[in-house]
């Protein structure tokens, strides 16, 4: 499992869409307490499904961008193809 922070997972969506990669969407995780890291299911996205198919890898790459600027304080974890 490889959680990015906000700033790190925004680059990394603009390192994907320069590169034509097509995600399928990203989960969202509060940072670690102790031991425990938890999914915020709320703030996941899913991308795949057949809302987003007719969508450009830039189209999707935007959506993925506003979503995570509007949370504070998660770690993202990425679904590629």
């Amino acid at each position: 499992m490889l959680l990015l922070p906000r700033d790190v997972a925004l680059e990394f969506v603009t390192d994907c869409e320069r590169n034509g990669i097509r995600l399928l969407g990203f989960d969202a995780f509060e940072p670690p307490a102790s031991d425990t890291i938890r999914c915020r299911l709320e703030e996941c996205l899913d991308v795949s499904t057949k809302d987003y198919w007719d969508y450009s890898v830039p189209e999707l790459c935007d959506v993925m961008r506003d979503h995570i600027r509007s949370t504070d304080n998660l770690l993202f974890e990425f679904v590629m193809p």
